[in-house]
């Protein structure tokens, strides 16, 4: 298709499925661990804002071993 898209992904099978397209599997196999830090940067910093009665949310989404054990 000319000046088509590629978009992450499409719905298939009457919208039963999603189909990633294969450059950005590509993609986001190659930066999976530049594209997981932002995520958990912005899960970060929005869940405080939103919940602003809960202590040491960042240390409560560390991995075993990489945060508090308080």
């Amino acid at each position: 298709m000319p000046g088509a898209t590629r978009a992450l992904y499409r719905f298939v099978e009457e919208g039963r499925r999603i189909e990633l397209h294969p450059r950005w599997v590509a993609y986001l196999h190659h930066n999976l661990a530049i594209v997981t830090g932002l995520c958990r940067w912005n899960l970060v910093t929005y869940l405080p804002r939103n919940n602003p009665n809960v202590p040491n949310i960042a240390g409560k989404l560390a991995e075993p071993g990489q945060g508090d054990k308080a």
